[in-house]
């Protein structure tokens, strides 16, 4: 009688093989494969009949008994399952590997664009015929390619390096970690491009690599609660996470500034106050707000003037006065101690 592999435990619901019939059956209504997503697939392989295979019409003269019934897998570039000679290898298939697991895991990142899984028997005995698989099933899975997703800035979790996933076509792009985050902004998803490009959800089939994008927040990034010396000749410079597109206008303490008071430049929204105008305002705590069209970004900032104040001369020159005051009353005391000439 035929032998067939050891099997461990199966489902109840595995469906069963048929090994009596004369021609190769297709395994895809028998076998299922999971895509790991992790450049690993797993295949399920289904329990195997114990009937006698007809093996006449292939190799004239060996009987069942001959064969030993066995489980495999082999990658390649192959695009037809038919059997030449025994042999799929001439399709681009190479690499045969045996298993008895009724699911087993294969690793799929070395390239190969599909796996040819089979069931097959060879010849037990060596000298008989040596090499030579009778295939009583064949199917072709297309394996799935690696995504590489470019954070562009962001971070996972606290990781910065690219995440990878293996995909099949049609399959939804990230869906084994969580979107990546980055402060002041919000994900706007994959593209194809680090700036422009299309923005991307599902895997294509190729391999491929993309780039989250990110929409600024209407929040100050850079020179929140900044105190500024208005001595100085230096300007004051705040940020907005949020597009310079969405700029409005600038507020501080509720009053628009006029636009010769500051200019706008890009890089999200840069916002630098002149010198002059900030002499303007008085010395304390003072609110600001970068507006646009998507929010109001707020902060609040403090002015000091470490520069000599009106009315400090006239402070030194009455203290002259006291001063020279109290020489004059210290001389005339000294004066009256002395004794008289004789």
């Amino acid at each position: 009688m035929l032998s067939t592999v050891a099997m461990t435990a199966f489902a109840a619901d595995r469906p069963v093989f048929d090994t009596s019939v004369t021609t190769i059956q297709n395994l895809s209504s028998y076998v299922t494969v999971d895509n790991n997503k992790d450049g690993t697939i797993t295949i399920h392989m289904p329990t195997l009949s114990s009937t006698t295979v007809n093996i006449a019409t292939t190799y004239s003269g060996y009987e069942a008994a001959d064969f030993s019934l066995h489980y495999g897998y082999e990658k390649g570039s192959g695009t037809d399952m038919s059997t030449v000679g025994g042999s799929i290898v001439d399709y681009g298939w190479s690499d045969h590997t045996s298993f008895t697991e009724s699911d087993i895991t294969v690793d799929i990142t070395t390239g190969q664009p599909r796996t040819a899984i089979i069931i097959s028997g060879h010849l037990a005995s060596a000298s008989s015929c040596p090499g030579d698989e009778n295939y009583w099933g064949l199917m072709r899975y297309t394996n799935p390619t690696k995504i590489t997703y470019n954070l562009n800035g962001g971070k996972v979790g606290d990781a910065t390096a690219n995440q990878t996933e293996y995909l099949l076509s049609g399959e939804d792009l990230q869906t084994t970690f969580n979107a990546p985050t980055l402060d002041h902004y919000t994900f706007d998803g994959w593209y194809t491009q680090a700036e422009g490009g299309e923005k991307v959800t599902k895997a294509t089939g190729a391999a491929a690599t993309y780039y989250a994008h990110w929409v600024g927040l209407a929040e100050i990034s850079d020179g929140a609660e900044q105190t500024i010396d208005v001595s100085s000749s230096n300007d004051a410079v705040f940020k907005s996470a949020a597009a310079i597109a969405y700029f409005t206008k600038l507020t501080i303490d509720g009053n628009e500034v006029a636009a010769g008071n500051y200019n706008v430049t890009s890089g999200s929204t840069i916002v630098t106050i002149k010198n002059s105008y900030l002499k303007t305002l008085t010395n304390g705590s003072h609110t600001l707000s970068i507006v646009s069209t998507i929010g109001s970004a707020d902060t609040t900032f403090t002015v000091t003037n470490s520069a000599p104040q009106t009315g400090d001369t006239s402070n030194m020159a009455l203290l002259w006065i006291v001063f020279s005051a109290a020489l004059v009353m210290l001389v005339a005391v000294i004066c009256k101690k002395k004794p008289a000439d004789d």
